[in-house]
């Protein structure tokens, strides 16, 4: 994936996942927030400018968790019309954010 960003001049600075199971209860099993609270640590990011983009509810989740109040879902259903941002796929996200 981060290969495939930086052929098209997109750098990603890091990856970050949770190695966990469900059962294990952790702090970075979304949608909990500690790999935002880690990303933002590492980074000094400024969360409330921030912009969370996934493809599942719960990094929707997420982001509401962490207060991040710009995010978009990338889904092909409209199971969730309370959403404002759902995108059709990543390209489409960026309509949004220049909104």
């Amino acid at each position: 994936m981060v290969e495939e960003f930086k052929k098209h001049g997109i750098d990603i600075l890091n990856v970050y996942f949770c190695p966990h199971s469900p059962e294990e209860n952790c702090d970075c099993r979304k949608p909990k927030i500690g790999m935002i609270l880690q990303s933002q640590k590492d980074f000094e990011i400024d969360l409330i400018n921030s912009w969370l983009i996934g493809d599942k509810i719960t990094d929707i989740e997420t982001a509401v968790n962490a207060n991040i109040s710009n995010n978009i879902l990338i889904s092909q259903k409209k199971d969730y019309p309370e959403l404002l941002n759902i995108a059709n796929n990543l390209l489409d996200t960026i309509n949004i954010i220049k909104k």
